[in-house]
């Protein structure tokens, strides 16, 4: 465990390097650590030391990174070149995460696959990250699969990413630097790699919402876990023991070997989605007043296949929200049931309002249709004048002298 500096494009980039002893079989996959928005050693660090950054200062990620560091698995945690209180935009992160995964990988080789955990901005950061991937992945993705001589084969057959966490995770950074979660919603489809969200429900910073728009977007294969009381630092004790376990126990079990064809890895991500699933289970049936949890698909007992049970976590559907916020905004009064009565009965009417204006608009087309072509004795009566001058002009003028035809002869 080190500091470190990483070349980029745009400038060197400061890190914390948690190094493994070097083997004859390289690691499956490493961790990359993504600080928030201003603090440097990232979340449960002390407020006075949010600017310093220095392997010795307690924190979540200095946690998970010893831990990893254990388990085999490689870790490195990143500081922004340019934190967002700074100036800096989630364009600037993906830069210093590129830096990042392509040190790792030259490190450890190739096939080593990248597990992102993001905090706060570090969140957005990420969506970044894999909206480029699938609108420019000749600036993204080639760059990561750089270590080959193929880059364009390798990085089809070997896939980066293993995995990703987001932890009170943005969806957008600073004032208008916006994200596109349509693209990253696209490219973690393609990418088949878990996700795990975990938000605290008291979180002033970042709406719970995001958590709940996040799950909602991201494809199958996710985990939504939500720490009831939770604030954005997670500094508290609780909290910060908690977090660190759940986020080092699935990087551990996420981070598996995948296998080398695509039907082993496909099989290997469901079975190590089930596996971190179950771990989840497991916290939240232990502390039922503290977590709460939501999967797709549903965890499963990989010797069985029966369902496990947990602490429930109801995730709010699209029309929920516009039920609690385009339709009252923050008016509570109304039970939810009521307020969906309200929402259908608007539907409903905005249903038939739509179908009279369709009826109208065919109408209007029929009669701007029949104006064009006008009547119909009008119609045939210019169609005969038509065929009569086209006869005219077809007709051939009788001969002047009688002509008369005899075998191949002609004679007047």
């Amino acid at each position: 465990m080190a500091l470190c500096t990483l070349p980029s494009p745009q400038g060197p980039v400061q890190g914390i390097e948690f190094t493994v002893p070097e083997t004859a079989t390289p690691p499956p996959g490493f961790a990359l650590l993504l600080p928030g928005t201003s603090i440097r050693p990232g979340p449960g660090a002390e407020k006075a030391q949010k600017y310093n950054f220095e392997p010795e200062i307690p924190s979540i990620y200095g946690s998970v990174g010893r831990y990893l560091m254990h388990q085999g698995l490689p870790c490195l945690q990143l500081c922004w070149r340019r934190f967002p209180a700074d100036g800096g935009t989630t364009q600037d992160a993906v830069n210093d995460m590129l830096a990042g995964i392509c040190h790792m990988r030259e490190r450890y080789g190739s096939s080593c696959g990248a597990l992102l955990v993001g905090y706060s901005f570090g969140g957005a950061a990420i969506l970044q990250l894999l909206a480029q991937c699938n609108d420019h992945p000749e600036a993204t993705i080639s760059v990561i699969g750089r270590c080959g001589k193929d880059q364009k084969r390798q990085v089809r057959v070997k896939p980066w990413l293993l995995g990703c966490v987001s932890l009170s995770g943005a969806l957008k950074g600073q004032e208008e630097d916006s994200v596109s979660l349509l693209s990253a919603a696209r490219y973690m489809e393609v990418a088949q790699s878990p996700w795990l969200v975990i938000h605290g429900s008291d979180d002033d910073n970042v709406a719970l919402s995001a958590a709940f728009k996040l799950f909602r977007k991201a494809p199958a294969l996710k985990s939504l876990c939500i720490l009831k009381g939770g604030d954005h630092n997670l500094r508290d004790h609780p909290w910060q023991a908690m977090v660190t376990t759940i986020i080092s126990k699935w990087l551990v079990l996420v981070g598996a070997p995948r296998g080398s064809s695509g039907a082993s890895r496909s099989r290997a991500t469901q079975q190590a989605h089930h596996a971190a699933a179950a771990d989840l289970c497991e916290l939240s049936l232990q502390s039922p007043q503290e977590v709460a949890c939501a999967f797709e698909p549903a965890p499963m007992r990989l010797s069985s296949g029966a369902l496990l049970p947990y602490t429930m976590c109801e995730v709010p559907t699209l029309q929920d929200v516009l039920v609690s916020v385009a339709l009252h905004g923050n008016d509570t009064s109304q039970t939810m049931p009521a307020q969906r009565q309200r929402l259908d009965c608007r539907i409903a009417r905005l249903a038939e309002l739509t179908s009279l204006h369709s009826q109208r608009q065919q109408q209007a087309r029929e009669r701007a249709s029949r104006e064009r072509r006008g009547p119909v004795h009008d119609a045939y009566a210019k169609l005969q004048a038509s065929r009569l001058k086209r006869l005219q002009h077809l007709t051939v003028p009788p001969a002047k002298f009688p002509v008369c035809c005899e075998g191949s002869a002609v004679r007047c």
